[in-house]
């Protein structure tokens, strides 16, 4: 059986849930340490899982013998924050969005390249059971060639969700409904009918009092 990889949790917000999800694979990897700039929701989220090491520097994560760094801190420190681990020698596990434009994630593709470590954006759904199935029966040839396809993301974040320092802010969270939610379903549409060719788009702020969009309606050719 091979080792177990040693994680490390940056952002003790979503990223309790990340270790939620290594805690139910322990035969394949290990939280070793939960970082975060809030000391007490550090020690919080680490003592409810067990785990040894809360710390509060980024830099002090990065000096631990890690295998993995799970980056789930605001948007706008996700291609600074991986770029620095992937140059420290682990491999990024990133939540979305990647970057904040196409020209860093080329940066984070070249640094990993000539680090020789791997970056894993958050794309989840892609995993679930019946995308799954879809994707086996493409493969085999039985879906078909698909012309048409229609997705809906109804959510509705309500102004709580909104009440924190980076959420809703162009500068922080480097947009709005399109990369923090939608992006899901749109990841999943592009694996299974391909590139984007053109695209159409209209977007809104009708919900919440933000500066980013919380509504949007989008036509793509493919």
């Amino acid at each position: 059986m091979s080792r177990r990889l040693k994680v490390g949790v940056v952002g003790a917000g979503i990223g309790g849930h990340h270790i939620a999800a290594f805690r139910d694979l322990p035969d394949l990897y290990a939280v070793e340490a939960v970082c975060d700039v809030d000391a007490e929701r550090a020690s919080a989220l680490a003592g409810r899982y067990g785990i040894a090491k809360a710390l509060t520097a980024y830099d002090d994560l990065l000096a631990l013998d890690l295998d993995i760094v799970d980056i789930c801190t605001p948007s706008n420190l996700h291609f600074a924050q991986a770029k620095q681990a992937l140059a420290a020698g682990r491999h990024v596990i990133v939540e979305k969005p990647l970057a904040g434009s196409l020209a860093e994630v080329d940066g984070l593709k070249e640094t990993e390249a000539s680090t020789g470590r791997r970056v894993a954006p958050i794309f989840q759904y892609r995993y679930g059971n019946g995308f799954r199935r879809l994707m086996h029966l493409k493969a085999k040839g039985i879906a078909g060639t698909p012309y048409v396809a229609t997705i809906d993301t109804h959510w509705r974040r309500t102004p709580a969700y909104y009440d924190n320092p980076w959420r809703g802010r162009w500068a922080a969270e480097l947009g709005g409904t399109l990369v923090t939610h939608a992006i899901h379903a749109h990841d999943m549409m592009c694996e299974v009918m391909g590139r984007i060719r053109l695209l159409f788009a209209r977007t809104a702020t009708r919900v919440n009092r933000i500066e980013t969009e919380d509504c949007a309606a989008l036509a793509l050719e493919m």
